[in-house]
């Protein structure tokens, strides 16, 4: 059990380390043992201190969680259409997006600078990454109502139309 949680860690990392590629949904899929399955509950800090459950938004809002690295050029140039996703459905879909490099300092300063306003939490642990099965960033996972995964990928237009079919 050790050796396999090691070689899943050891994995996960060099998964990090290479980083913000851009794999085919089908592998990111994959490699994602939460495939379209019940979201794993998690707790993190938001940038102000205070605790987001995962849990507890379950049921209220549609959530697009997004995974994403400050050293990450795909990442930067995503957050434009995530603004834009917020900003349009934020009474409807609940955006989380959850950095997993780059450091608090650094990612308080990201925040400041292109004017976000969803909800920025940082997995200094990196442990909810590593439950979601995060090889490369940007990975957006889209959470409907019940719990229930319906979209694991890194395409933000595909996420969008998931989004929009939930909606009805």
């Amino acid at each position: 059990m050790k050796k396999i949680f090691f070689i899943g860690f050891i994995t996960f990392f060099l998964g990090l380390a290479v980083g913000c590629g851009r794999q085919e949904e089908a592998s990111i899929s994959a490699a994602t043992g939460v495939e379209y399955g019940k979201a794993p509950f998690f707790s993190l800090a938001n940038l102000d201190g205070e605790i987001v459950n995962l849990e507890d938004l379950i049921s209220k809002k549609i959530i697009l969680l997004n995974f994403q690295s400050i050293n990450c050029p795909h990442c930067s140039t995503m957050i434009p259409s995530l603004k834009r996703l917020n900003k349009e459905y934020e009474k409807q879909v609940k955006l989380l997006s959850i950095y997993v490099r780059g450091g608090i300092t650094r990612l308080n300063s990201l925040v400041k600078s292109r004017g976000i306003e969803y909800t920025v939490l940082f997995d200094d642990t990196q442990e909810v990454s590593y439950q979601y099965g995060i090889i490369g960033v940007p990975t957006l996972f889209v959470i409907d109502l019940e719990g229930d995964i319906r979209y694991v990928g890194y395409d933000i237009n595909k996420a969008e139309e998931i989004i929009k079919e939930l909606l009805g």
